[in-house]
Parts: structure tokens; sequence; C-alpha cells
């Protein structure tokens, strides 16, 4: 996998991509289910999901399957929802 690639894509992404992404602390911003929702990883080691200025869920420090299947959206975890294609990127940085 190539970070340079992935940086300026957007649309459908895998959970194995996504996993990627935030562990070389990039920042991921997607859809789902018309609300925008990002992954946070501005706070040193931590990750954080937002809805808007919202915080959902505990932070994690280890990105994982595990880790991302704790945190809920609308009743389905976000490993779920990127497991299922579900999720529409809007912007990695």
């Amino acid at each position: 996998m190539n970070l340079e690639d992935i940086e300026h894509s957007t649309g459908i992404m895998n959970l194995e991509t996504l996993i990627f992404c935030l562990t070389w602390g990039r920042e991921v911003q997607f859809d789902y289910l018309g609300k925008e929702y990002f992954l946070d990883s501005a706070h040193g080691d931590k990750h954080v999901l937002w809805k808007e200025t919202t915080q959902i869920g505990e932070e994690f420090t280890d990105v994982t399957e595990e880790n991302l299947s704790k945190l809920y959206i609308e009743g389905k975890s976000v490993a779920d929802i990127f497991k299922d294609g579900e999720a529409l990127v809007t912007l990695i940085y």
C-alpha cells in the first residue's frame, strides 16, 4: 500500500486501508447515512471519532479492527461500516 496514492483518493475505502491511514497518522473524513464524521489522530498517539464537534465513543491508541468495532454510529460499528463499503471518504489529511 502506498500512502501517497491513498492521500488524494476519495470514495469507498475498505477497513484495511482505513487502518493503514490511521496508523500513519492520517485523519479520515467520511459520510455515513448522510452525516459527516471524521477519525482524528491529532491527539498525539490517541484517535477519536467525531460527528461535527461531538466526540463519539472513547479515545483509543491502537488502530485495530477490535478498537474500531467498539465505535458505533447509528447502531453499527465503524469497522463494519468500512467492511461493508458504506462509508464515503471525502477527505484524507
